[in-house]
């Protein structure tokens, strides 16, 4: 019996599209799987950070007043909407708005803004009044920032260090 070489050819070139075309879908999945661990940890690295502008200066009575820059990062390439950041401090603190009026005393407060662009950040400019007496409580700030991905799912991130227990 002769071999038709035609026929082997053949059959070799069909098993080794087949094993192309099933390494091209190995690594098709993995390059999925990648992209979507990525974006997983570009969501969990939005992050909230705060630092002062100036150091407490006593104000009067015992009362000491601090400017702060709160930050908001997101480090995706995507933006993220409906963006919430509560600040929750463990002393009072009355907020200073930009017209000098004084807010009542507080443990915690809200900032937003619609959308932050993909690898950007957004500022808000602060002044925090409280008791001098209580300024180490400052440092146990905690932020949660609550915001959606463009598939409209709810994120939420927590920053910061609660006091002890």
């Amino acid at each position: 019996m002769a071999v038709d070489w035609g026929d082997v050819a053949t059959w070799m070139s069909g098993l080794a599209t087949t094993g192309a075309v099933g390494f091209a879908a190995v690594q098709l999945r993995e390059f999925r799987a990648l992209q979507q661990r990525d974006r997983r940890i570009e969501l969990a690295g939005v992050s909230v950070e705060w630092r002062l502008r100036q150091a407490p200066d006593p104000v009067v009575d015992g009362v000491a007043q601090s400017h702060y820059v709160f930050a908001l990062v997101n480090p995706g390439r995507l933006p993220v909407t409906h963006v919430e950041v509560e600040v929750s401090v463990p002393i009072p603190v009355q907020l200073v708005d930009n017209d000098g009026a004084v807010r009542p005393p507080t443990t915690s407060f809200r900032l937003d803004t619609p959308v932050v662009a993909g690898a950007n950040v957004r500022e808000w400019w602060r002044t925090l009044r409280f008791a001098d007496a209580d300024r180490e409580g400052l440092r146990d700030m905690v932020a949660v920032v609550r915001f959606q991905d463009l598939d409209g799912k709810a994120h939420e991130n927590r920053w910061g260090r609660p006091a002890a227990a």
